[in-house]
């Protein structure tokens, strides 16, 4: 079993060797937190997004302004996208929840994942796109993932829900033995089904 501390450190890796990544699990296991603390890890510029509320257009592709330019023929006019700016700067990007956003919001993921691009235009500072999805079993309009798009990504952390004594320790600042005494009541005194009540974020 891997812990969150040894999921963080392979997705460090990851992104230093410019992969991309997908988690899934339930919600409440920490998934966007691991993501979170690897960036920070890496001092990197993070461009988080919940795919439920991105707006292809308006949040990634841009929105197209007219412009006039000079050319051997005189003055014309044309449409630029103008997209904001720390989409720009992202040196990585979080989409969460990507299996609840709109078909068109993965299509516009699935082009950064693949190529580093949003509409053909490159984002020079990218160097690494993750995701995190939950279970498509439970509701909560989740869907399955396309196939290809799942391909696309060269890391897959599976995320149970099992609680880690150093997230107490070093988030919540928590004695060791305190951490370690809730984590073992988590798992010793709890049925599965509470368990499933009390997500380790909810603890």
């Amino acid at each position: 079993m891997t812990s969150h501390t040894q999921m963080r450190a392979m997705i460090v890796k990851g992104i230093r060797q410019g992969m991309n990544g997908l988690l899934y699990g339930p919600p409440g296991v920490g998934k966007t937190q691991i993501l979170r603390d690897a960036v920070a890890e890496l001092g990197l510029t993070l461009k988080y997004f919940s795919a439920p509320t991105l707006d292809p257009w308006a949040d990634l592709v841009g929105i197209p302004v007219p412009v006039t330019v000079q050319t051997a023929c005189g003055p014309r006019s044309r449409l630029t996208f103008v997209r904001p700016a720390d989409v720009e700067e992202a040196e990585v990007i979080i989409v969460d929840e990507l299996n609840r956003g709109h078909p068109r919001t993965q299509n516009a993921v699935l082009e950064m994942v693949q190529f580093r691009t949003i509409n053909g235009t490159p984002l020079p500072r990218l160097r690494a796109v993750f995701a995190a999805i939950n279970p498509s079993d439970g509701g909560r309009h989740v869907h399955e993932l396309d196939p290809a798009m799942i391909d696309r990504f060269d890391l897959h952390f599976d995320v149970r829900p099992e609680p880690d004594a150093s997230y107490f320790v070093e988030r919540r600042n928590l004695r060791p033995d305190v951490a370690a005494a809730l984590v073992a009541w988590w798992v010793c005194d709890l049925t599965p089904e509470l368990r499933t009540s009390v997500s380790p974020r909810r603890l």
